[in-house]
Order: C-alpha cells, then sequence, then structure tokens
C-alpha cells in the first residue's frame, strides 16, 4: 500500500509473512510514529534488519523498515515517501492552482432520443 502521507515505510508484523525471518533481530526503538489525525500515534516496536529490495528491474538495494502492528492484518507493508523516490515511484500532473480556469468541453454526439 502506497501512503504519500508517511514519511516512513513500514512492515505489519500482524501480517502473516511466508518468510518468518522479516521479523526477526527487530532493532529495538524507543517512541511514538504520529499519525495524521490530531492525538493519533502508536508505539514504536523497532526496526527490521536491513532488508533487500528490488522492484520492477531498478537496481537492488538494502532499507530498515518501522515495525508496527496494523489494525488489519491483510496489509504486509505501508510504502511511505522514503522509499517512494528509491522505487522510482512518482506522482505527477496533480492540480496545485485551483484558480486557473479551464474551459471543459463535453462530446454530446450521442443520440439518446426513442426511437420506434
Amino acid at each position: 500500500m502506497l501512503d504519500t502521507g508517511a514519511t516512513v515505510s513500514i512492515i505489519n508484523s500482524a501480517y502473516d509473512f511466508e518468510d518468518k525471518s522479516i521479523l526477526e533481530n527487530i532493532i529495538p526503538a524507543v517512541g511514538q510514529l504520529s499519525m495524521l489525525q490530531k492525538d493519533a500515534s502508536c508505539m514504536r516496536i523497532g526496526t527490521t534488519q536491513p532488508l533487500e529490495v528490488n522492484y520492477r528491474g531498478r537496481p537492488t538495494f538494502h532499507h530498515k523498515f518501522e515495525i508496527v502492528e496494523m489494525s488489519t492484518s491483510t496489509t504486509p507493508i505501508l510504502i511511505g515517501r522514503d522509499l517512494t523516490t528509491k522505487l522510482g515511484i512518482r506522482i505527477e500532473n496533480i492540480a496545485h492552482n485551483f484558480d486557473e480556469k479551464e474551459e471543459v468541453i463535453y462530446n454530446d454526439t450521442v443520440d439518446d432520443t426513442i426511437s420506434k
């Protein structure tokens, strides 16, 4: 899952990974991770050892993920902004100025009259 608001990438400790070694030898961490919602946070469990990451033919690299127990066990990984650039993931063509007036032209070529 991609979360463009997250500054760090997270591995879900509640997910049943086939490779159990992912959650072995956790590097303990103290503190909390803040969430977008006011006063929402979760306790840090720690980080993974550097894991090998490969994606769509890009060069392989190693990355440490924060470990969090998510409320769902169906999401294995949340990709944050710390990984998007490394993975070549970009979000483009998002409107950033809504003051510009753009003429919208509708194609109304469908004949919707009833035929008998």
